[in-house]
């Protein structure tokens, strides 16, 4: 598996967006996408493509939006697996090394594009943007490939030109998944997006997010080629001292909640309240967190023999993937079936406790199943490029969903 979560493949830095249009000049590139991009999404009534100032062209809310609303749908124009993967994002920096390597690949990319791809689907994947591209250079089908694919599964990355239209902020306000069985990126709006609105995605885990400013944009300079210019990282003075001790927290607590072995050993149940709070009041919507949150603490309110506990935790678990991935997704479910067995589960927490559980290999069976419950809760999609979400050992409660 490829580390990371949450990133878009390495770039070269120091890449600037394209300026502001000089008034009265001739329509520039991007001024005449925004009027194609509104004549090709006329049917989508929720958001525009459009110019967003020095970030480029962005994804802006047509209407006010609802939290959970179903934004965008969509399958990878190209998938990139095992070899392909790793040379065409350079891990191991051959293409870097070798000009006929790269064209190579560059002429091999191009022919499976205009094999496989609509008239429609390559006008989108050519206008997307290349952070490799500098000065006068022209977009290559690698370099659109690198800036703008996501990872999902284990061992693939995509390119999904309507994603891609939308920016990273560090206090996203739309929430994506990789849906396995329909083989599609979904974005669900994480929050209720007033119109007029820039909607955002976060290319980094939430571990990255997680800290100060000054790492956070050193952290996606490097993965992704652009200083952050969101409002959070625009934030000065007190306003962002506040937010990154916010930040801090947060992450300590994570720490705190994956040591922990039970509800008691963390401190109670208001430490997963409190951290559930603290999401709300620095992310604002953040459901994918709050969902791998609340698993957190539906499990070690089992291992406390909190019935209670446990229900609350897993319904709160359940209904925040339901806003991040929708109603019907697997993960959705499982976590409805999960809370369903919250009661049996505490109660043989309790009987193992006192002894009066089965023999050991039950038990021993009880413990790994509920480890496989675990870990197949914990395969998540990564935006790009490097990971299948988290490890088993690392059932981080701020990773990407």
């Amino acid at each position: 598996a490829l580390p990371g979560a949450g990133r878009r493949p390495p770039l070269p830095v120091g890449r600037s967006r394209p300026p502001l249009p000089v008034a009265g000049s001739a329509p520039s590139e991007e001024e005449e996408d925004e009027e194609e991009f509104r004549r090709r999404e006329a049917f989508n009534d929720s958001y525009r493509v459009c110019n967003v100032g020095p970030k480029g062209m962005g994804a802006v809310a047509n209407r006010k939006i609802a939290q959970g609303e179903l934004l965008v749908r969509e399958k990878p124009v190209v998938v990139f697996q095992d070899a392909a993967l790793e040379v065409i994002f350079d891990l191991d920096g051959r293409l870097a090394r070798s000009k006929d390597m790269f064209r190579n690949w560059e002429m091999s990319l191009r022919k499976s594009l205009e094999e496989s791809c609509s008239a429609e689907e390559l006008w989108r994947f050519w206008r997307l943007s290349d952070a490799s591209a500098r000065g006068e250079a022209k977009n290559t089908a690698v370099g659109i490939a690198r800036t703008n694919a996501l990872s999902f599964g284990e061992d693939s990355a995509g390119v999904f030109p309507r994603v891609s239209r939308f920016n990273h902020s560090c206090r996203p306000n739309v929430a994506s998944s990789w849906q396995a069985d329909d083989g599609e990126q979904v974005l669900r709006a994480s929050t209720d997006i007033e119109a007029g609105t820039e909607l955002c995605i976060s290319y980094m885990s939430h571990v990255q997010i997680c800290a100060p400013c000054f790492d956070r944009n050193k952290s996606i300079l490097k993965t992704s080629g652009f200083e952050c210019r969101c409002d959070v990282c625009a934030l000065q003075g007190v306003a962002r001292q506040h937010s990154d001790m916010r930040r801090q927290i947060l992450a300590r607590l994570n720490g705190l909640v994956q040591k922990a072995a039970d509800l008691e050993e963390l401190g109670g149940a208001r430490v997963i309240d409190d951290a559930f709070k603290l999401l709300t009041e620095e992310f604002g919507g953040a459901p994918p967190a709050k969902a791998l949150l609340c698993f957190s603490g539906f499990w070690l309110a089992v291992a406390s023999g909190l019935p209670d506990e446990a229900e609350r935790f897993g319904s709160l678990a359940a209904r925040n993937a339901e806003i991040a991935e929708g109603p019907d997704s697997w993960r959705a479910q499982s976590l409805r079936e999960l809370v369903a067995t919250a009661r049996q589960r505490c109660l043989q927490a309790l009987e193992e406790q006192a002894g009066d559980g089965a023999d050991a290999d039950v038990e021993s069976g009880d413990e790994q199943g509920q480890e496989e419950d675990k870990k197949a809760f914990a395969k998540m999609k990564s935006p790009f490029p490097n990971s299948a979400g988290f490890a088993d050992e690392e059932l981080s409660i701020f990773s990407d969903l």
